[in-house]
């Protein structure tokens, strides 16, 4: 590979921890024997970490133009780090290829449970051989098509757009996206204000609410094949990627109502043994 080939840059945001605490000796162990392992046979210098441009836990202007420029940001979500989610938020909002690790075990955070997420155990070989071509995989997936990343601070871009669109297609899908995008709110609500002798009537709604959103998914999934036009037809494009935004907010709200359904069925039975 060329030395020309070489000048991608890739930069890495993580919980850092004091020197020789167990979450450096994690962090430098990541660096070391997994990103690095991967990103130069993609064309990419060295990976650098946050705390190797300057001071550690201090968002400096470096940092910041490290995200904004660099070609490729890798992001370990592990102990949900709040620098690491301020910095991603940064990355999320000039939607360029973003690559996301947890330890394996940790609780994918709800805003970002619609991305995918490399989930790392250091202590399991197999599972760091594994991870490293996931990791690959990612990274190429990322390049590919750095405007289907989908994140809230991206979902929340797109979604104005289309509503300042003079497309009318584009203003229905953005009108839709908002109208489901209050439903999680509305079912907590809804939850909270009823009676433990309505919790029946709770669990029917849900599987009911459950069942639509797993009929939606197919169909809008159709429709983004349909509208998924040459590059160049931005109005077609722009319209798409709101809908790939539409199914994995469906999703989203899917996986709430399947929590809301448990949690219904649980106090239902605490109900009846009360009684």
């Amino acid at each position: 590979m060329s030395e020309e080939e070489l000048q991608k840059k890739c930069f890495v945001i993580a919980p850092i921890g004091e020197e020789e605490s167990d979450t450096r000796l994690r962090s430098d162990q990541i660096l070391r024997n997994i990103i690095n392992q991967v990103v130069p046979d993609l064309g990419y210098e060295d990976a650098v970490r946050a705390d190797q441009t300057g001071v550690p836990g201090m968002i400096t202007t470096e940092i910041i133009q490290h995200l904004l420029d660099d070609e490729l940001v890798i992001a370990d979500l592990t102990d949900h780090n709040a620098n690491v989610f301020y910095e991603l938020a940064v990355r999320d909002a000039v939607r360029k290829p973003v690559v996301l690790l947890i330890e394996k075990g940790e609780k994918i955070p709800f805003d970002v449970s619609g991305m995918r997420v490399i989930q790392v155990n250091l202590s399991d070989s197999d599972n760091v051989t594994a991870c490293k071509e996931e990791l690959k995989q990612h990274i190429e997936a990322a390049e590919q098509d750095p405007q289907s990343l989908i994140s809230p601070i991206t979902t929340a871009i797109a979604v104005q757009a289309l509503h300042s669109s003079d497309n009318p297609l584009g203003q229905s899908v953005a009108e839709i996206h908002t109208r489901l995008d209050e439903l999680p709110a509305v079912m907590r609500q809804l939850f909270r204000e009823i009676g433990a002798s309505q919790q029946s009537n709770v669990a029917l709604r849900t599987e009911e609410l459950t069942q639509t959103l797993r009929q939606v998914i197919p169909v809008l999934h159709e429709a983004v094949m349909l509208l998924d036009m040459p590059e160049e037809d931005f109005e077609h494009r722009r319209v798409a990627h709101a809908l790939i935004i539409l199914k994995d907010t469906v999703h989203i709200l899917l996986r709430t109502a399947e929590r809301t359904d448990i949690s219904t069925a649980g106090l239902s039975s605490s109900s009846s043994l009360s009684g």
